[in-house]
């Protein structure tokens, strides 16, 4: 019966010691973290009445980056950053990674439903703009440009006649 209470004390004692052990190295900041702060602290003159907590880096979706997350408390403000450091920790920046190989609109475009939206008058309708007013000419903004705005657009007159030479074209695109 003694062996059982003394196997049962040692068990309570070695779950103790586990959890204090636990806690312990979840509150340690690691060299990387404190070297984060410290900056932070010096950059920002930050002093000890602004609280620092600089998270964990882990690996971003950016080889050889790694991100991190500070929080900052000043009295009743609160602010909370992503960071991203070398792996390295020589470099540190703020900031939003954008991935330029995906269409950053593509989510946004999938939830617009025009099939119920009102409309009014024919669907494949000409429309007809009476003149377009830019304030330079095309010999302004040279031939290559010029010639792309002439193709790509088609310019009617007042008259609705339609505007075909490169005279009538720079009449028309011309300041007056």
């Amino acid at each position: 019966m003694k062996a059982l209470k003394n196997l049962v004390v040692a068990g309570i004692v070695l779950v103790s010691l586990a959890t204090v052990s636990l806690a312990t190295a979840q509150t340690t900041q690691s060299e990387l973290q404190k070297k984060i702060e410290q900056y932070l602290r010096h950059i920002y003159a930050f002093g000890p009445e602004v609280k620092l907590v600089v998270a964990e880096p882990k690996d971003s979706e950016v080889l050889g980056l790694l991100v991190t997350t500070v929080e900052l408390t000043s009295g009743e403000s609160h602010d909370t950053a992503k960071m991203y450091l070398s792996k390295d920790g020589k470099f540190l920046f703020r900031g939003d990674m954008t991935d330029m190989s995906k269409d950053p609109m593509a989510e946004t475009r999938a939830k617009i439903d025009l099939k119920s939206a009102p409309s009014v008058g024919n669907p494949g309708a000409t429309v007809n703009l009476p003149s377009i007013t830019i304030p330079f000419s095309l010999q302004e903004i040279g031939s290559d440009c010029g010639s792309a705005i002439s193709s790509a657009v088609t310019i009617t007159g007042p008259n609705g006649q339609k505007v075909s030479s490169d005279f009538e074209r720079t009449h028309w695109l011309s300041p007056r």
